[in-house]
């Protein structure tokens, strides 16, 4: 493991305690990880919400006030309608197209980091930062019979079922090979460091009972970047949003890094007020 990692903290990867907001780093050179940039550019931002979610989430909802009026250009993504059962892989190729070549950084919560990670690989050119919010990364089939008590059982037998809508959300219909594509198209699978360059920064929840908040740990450890930032929520659930505090000091200091904010605007801090 070869990436500056800054861990902010109050547990550690094994579920032990540790100081609040303690920093952990790996034991190469140490670096600054603020890159901000003395004009702000002109920025594409997409956002990419998970399965159940849609375009009208409450952090789809923020980003577009946020941006709003700004030289900068948001985006939610919307999928394609699963045809006729949800695919991880037709996100993947929504997102590519997405990507035509201009200053892109991506917002993308739970399922949704799925095909962001896969595509920042494929076009690492294109995507100049990650912001994740709960990413589901390495989830395991557990995760189906939280949402759908008794669900593996049915979908083993070869029945489609419904995926509950979150907050604002749709509906999707479900299969066991959508899941099983999912599972074995995860970067979790590649072997080795993942081929992720650019800055990369995480916000996890400590009670998130959909996606473990490991699964985020092991997934920095993986990635080549060397602009690598993780932050916690103590407490928080799977379901974060700009409303967190945490959520929107670490969104305000990525956009600083990326040059999307000359400097320390507070711009984040109002959306809470105008949400």
């Amino acid at each position: 493991f070869h990436s500056t990692f800054v861990l902010k903290s109050t547990i550690d990867p094994c579920g032990l305690f540790l100081s609040p907001l303690r920093s952990l780093q790996s034991l190469s050179s140490i670096h600054s990880l603020s890159n901000t940039s003395s004009t702000p550019q002109s920025m594409r931002i997409l956002f990419c919400h998970g399965l159940g979610s849609s375009t009208r989430n409450r952090v789809s909802q923020q980003l577009t006030k946020l941006f709003d009026g700004t030289e900068h250009q948001f985006e939610a993504v919307q999928y394609p309608s699963p045809c006729p059962c949800w695919r991880v892989n037709d996100w993947l190729k929504t997102i590519e197209e997405k990507l035509n070549g201009k200053n892109t950084v991506i917002v993308a919560q739970s399922a949704g980091a799925h095909p962001v990670l896969n595509a920042t690989i494929k076009h690492p050119n294109k995507v100049k930062g990650l912001f994740l919010l709960s990413p589901g990364f390495d989830v395991d089939f557990a995760y189906v019979d939280k949402v759908i008590p008794g669900a593996m059982e049915r979908l083993k037998k070869g029945e489609r079922l419904v995926h509950p809508a979150s907050r604002n959300g749709e509906e999707a219909l479900v299969d066991m090979e959508g899941f099983l594509q999912f599972r074995e198209t995860c970067v979790s699978t590649h072997d080795g460091d993942l081929p992720i360059h650019c800055p990369v920064t995480v916000v996890h929840g400590t009670n998130d009972e959909l996606v473990p908040y490991g699964n985020s740990i092991r997934l920095l450890m993986k990635l080549s970047s060397k602009d690598i930032h993780m932050r916690d929520v103590p407490g928080g659930t799977h379901f974060l949003s700009m409303d967190d505090d945490i959520v929107r000091e670490e969104f305000e200091k990525f956009c600083i890094k990326m040059g999307i904010f000359k400097e320390v605007e507070k711009k984040v801090e109002k959306l809470r007020a105008k949400a």
